[in-house]
Formats: C-alpha cells, structure tokens, sequence
C-alpha cells in the first residue's frame, strides 16, 4: 500500500512538474524572433482546404493557388485585423491534378501539394501530399 501511494504522488509530481515545462517559452532575449503558424486542414462539409494562420504581429497574410505548371489560379488576401485568420477554400470547381497551396505571413511561407482525384466511383477526393 505504501509503495502504491509512493508512486501515485511520485506521478502526481511529475505530472505537475511536466505541465510547467511545456508552458515556458524558451526563446528569450532579443534574438528569439516569433514565427507564425500556419496550418492546413481539409473543410468538413465542403470539398475544400481551410487555412489557418496563428501571427506573431499582426499583418497581412496571402495565399496562393498554383497548377501544377506553376500558373496562379487563385489569390487572396487575409487582412491582418488581429493576430488569428482562417478561411476556407473550395475546390470542388478544379480539375484532377496537383495544386500548390502557398500561404505568406510575415518571414513565414508554408506550401502544401493538394492532389484531386476521381475514385472508381466517379467520386471527386483529394489529398495532401508530403
């Protein structure tokens, strides 16, 4: 019984110990620089992508869209209202291939390859490629 109660306070401490660690920022002094985070999901009720920007400032962020030439096919703008954007993005209307999704926010640019296809049901679906 004794060591039962030992090791459940043993992992009560760690537990608590742990969560602070996670909470701290590490990067400090005047070189430590915040990027933005960018991150990209597919919608759950459309056929389309949402992109979500996580900024360090606020400012302007811009997406693009790319063929698989490399033409531009779409672009947007997120205003930089605060430091939280998110949108969605349809793309029921393309045809099957490759496209680059490329989003721009301060020092930061992420791209993604989204590949749309037709299953043997003539069902259109896409992917994230890696």
């Amino acid at each position: 019984m004794k060591t039962f109660i030992k090791s459940s306070a043993l992992l009560v401490v760690l537990a608590l110990l742990s969560t602070g660690v996670f909470a701290t920022d590490k990067t400090t002094g005047p070189a430590a620089e915040k990027q933005d985070v960018i991150s990209f999901n597919p919608l759950l009720t459309d056929f389309g992508i949402s992109v979500m920007v996580r900024k360090a400032n606020v400012n302007d962020s811009f997406v693009t869209i790319n063929d698989a030439q490399g033409n531009i096919i779409f672009k947007d703008k997120l205003a930089g209202k605060n430091t939280f954007s998110k949108k969605g993005y349809d793309l029921s209307e393309l045809a099957d291939g490759d496209y680059t999704v490329k989003v721009t926010s301060n020092n930061t640019v992420s791209e993604r390859i989204v590949h749309i296809y037709r299953d043997d049901n003539d069902k259109k679906l896409f992917f994230f490629k890696i």
